[in-house]
């Protein structure tokens, strides 16, 4: 996401969760960037259904230790998934439902992972749809503090943003210092 080098955010997780002894084996049907651990399931243009579909090819990658990937499911051991989805379908694909498909794309991880905790990422600006993306967010962030209080291991990750003057493709944010994850310990 946003980065020129094609390594999204995973080289910096990373690092800072081997820094802290923890053993990472991103897995995925996908390569991307320049990282030696560049496996991952991020399809960019995806909408949730697209998503959700991708969701039905199992991985057979044997893991040691924890796994943290972007969008995999089925896969063996997997611990944490990290997901960022609906962004492309703020872009006419049924908005008023993104929602809901979005929750189905929960339910269908943690059938292929029940014990995984998913990171569910907000959304990152669109210049010509933010209004489809504040409710959208709004909507989710509330479906998940639900999930929570029942229970489900999920974590809610509120992207926040410095200024962004880059707009990319589809006007969204493409400057690697446009955006960044905040969690209640500060910014990470």
């Amino acid at each position: 996401m946003g980065r020129n080098d094609g390594n999204s955010n995973r080289k910096e997780l990373k690092d800072v969760l081997t820094t802290d002894g923890i053993t990472i084996d991103y897995i995925g049907t996908v390569k991307n960037g320049n990282i030696q651990d560049n496996d991952n399931e991020g399809h960019s243009g995806a909408t949730i259904a697209q998503i959700s579909g991708y969701a039905d090819t199992p991985l057979r990658q044997k893991l040691q230790g924890i796994a943290v990937l972007t969008i995999v499911y089925h896969a063996v051991s997997v611990q944490v998934v990290t997901l960022m989805a609906g962004t492309n379908d703020m872009i006419g694909q049924d908005v008023a439902n993104t929602p809901t498909r979005f929750m189905q794309l929960i339910d269908k991880i943690f059938t292929g992972s029940p014990d995984a905790t998913v990171f569910v990422a907000s959304l990152i600006p669109l210049s010509f749809s933010q209004s489809n993306v504040d409710q959208y967010n709004s909507r989710i962030q509330s479906l998940i503090q639900q999930r929570i209080s029942s229970g489900q291991k999920l974590v809610w990750v509120s992207i926040v943003y410095g200024k962004c003057d880059q707009l990319g493709f589809a006007g969204r944010c493409s400057s690697e210092l446009g955006w960044v994850c905040e969690n209640g310990a500060g910014v990470v």
